[in-house]
């Protein structure tokens, strides 16, 4: 009826109060891609300092709008009691025909050197990934506690241990809880899946002595209108006068902006990134000294 066949012993649910542990040496972390859809800046501050520039195959619009402005005013004195009296009193606004360049290719325009800031009161932007490579060297924890572990149908499989096929046997634990502790644990790899964490807040985000070899953007365009520019006018005796002027629009675009050598400070007063699920392996574990405190097993369960 017995055999001596593999028979596995369940603890169905097994507390620790705490454990500790370390020094604790890894030979590898390998976090798996990283996906957050939703990542929020507030009061993002940026203070660049670059070497050179260019503005690739810059192009240039400029078009001139001259008016002319005008008034004429006549007035009579009729004495006392109706002293000056305005005859005509007129005044109008004449846009004159615009002059158009048209886009002028200026080629590529180098930028000497200078400074950029950035200010940027709110900022949102995702999805965005992220897949770390994997760390690798000299990883060491000085020391791990953890509190209150409860651990759900722990199964050991032991191995010639005779075995009713089909009966499983359940016996409370004559053990009560005790406090071991282990001199050194070794693990092979150690791996999670579906690590799941919530929405995080950061606070005071300082990123000091940013440095970039080059900077990029996409396909540049920038437009500019000044106001009314008067270029002088003429009064005729007093009672009539004109004046000639001119508003000016700037247009200008290039393929792409470059900044060369780039090194500068990043503050954020904080960020909130939104929950995110990622994998966790890691390989060549090795912990010199564990104990466990409050560790309990009340019921025992044998599988056949």
């Amino acid at each position: 009826m017995f055999q001596n066949m593999s028979s596995d012993i369940v603890f169905p649910n097994s507390k620790i109060s705490s454990s500790q542990a370390g020094p604790i040496s890894i030979e590898e972390i390998a976090v798996g891609p990283i996906e957050i859809s939703r990542l929020s800046l507030t009061n993002f501050k940026g203070a660049f300092n670059y070497q050179s520039g260019v503005m690739k195959n810059l192009q240039l619009n400029l078009k001139i709008s001259p008016y002319v402005d005008w008034w004429i005013k006549v007035s009579v004195d009729l004495g006392w009691p109706f002293g000056t009296v305005d005859i005509i009193d007129e005044s109008g606004h004449v846009n004159l025909p615009s002059i158009d360049t048209g886009w002028s290719g200026l080629g590529d325009m180098n930028i000497d050197p200078g400074n950029m800031n950035m200010s940027i009161k709110e900022a949102t932007f995702g999805p965005f990934k992220l897949n770390p490579a994997p760390i690798k060297g000299d990883i060491s924890v000085r020391s791990i506690n953890v509190n209150r572990i409860n651990m759900i149908n722990t199964k050991l499989p032991m191995t010639g241990i005779p075995a009713i096929p089909g009966l499983n046997l359940q016996m409370p634990n004559p053990m009560k809880p005790m406090n071991p502790s282990i001199q050194e644990t070794q693990m092979q790899s150690f791996q999670s899946t579906g690590i799941t964490l919530p929405s995080m807040t950061f606070s005071d985000i300082q990123a000091l002595n940013v440095q970039m070899d080059q900077a990029q953007s996409g396909k540049l365009y920038a437009k500019t209108q000044s106001g009314n520019i008067p270029l002088g006018g003429v009064s005729l005796a007093g009672f009539a006068g004109v004046t000639l002027g001119v508003k000016i629009q700037t247009q200008m675009q290039a393929d792409n902006l470059t900044f060369n050598d780039l090194n500068g400070n990043v503050t954020t007063d904080s960020a909130v990134a939104s929950g995110f699920t990622m994998n966790l392996d890691i390989n060549g574990i090795i912990m010199c000294y564990l104990k466990l405190i409050g560790y309990s097993m009340p019921t025992i369960e044998i599988e056949g």
